[in-house]
């Protein structure tokens, strides 16, 4: 969904927070409606900290699930790391087109 001036248009409903561990986000508006949940767990590893993602019950595997498995990827391996590790990552539309 984009706004009026082609920005990305989302909005997300949090269904569940667990302070400094968990959240889990339902899209209210915008392209995953009906996709399931988005969850976020960080857990302790002998790194520091790992974050886990997973979007959960996605109806169809299908072109639409490939392609946001694919950005998902990005933005959580490439573009966030970029953000903590080097001040800058790579957010919407500044991601490769995939």
């Amino acid at each position: 969904m984009f706004g009026p001036n082609g920005d990305h248009q989302v909005k997300m409903t949090i269904k569940q927070l667990v302070p400094h561990s968990k959240v889990v986000w339902q899209c209210a508006e915008g392209p995953w409606i009906d996709t399931g949940n988005f969850e976020f767990t960080i857990e302790p590893d002998e790194r520091g900290a790992q974050l886990k993602f997973a979007h959960l019950d996605w109806p169809t595997a299908d072109e639409f699930y490939m392609h946001c498995n694919s950005k998902w990827g990005f933005f959580l391996t490439v573009s966030l790391k970029n953000l903590l590790e080097k001040g800058k990552g790579n957010p919407y539309p500044m991601d490769p087109s995939i």
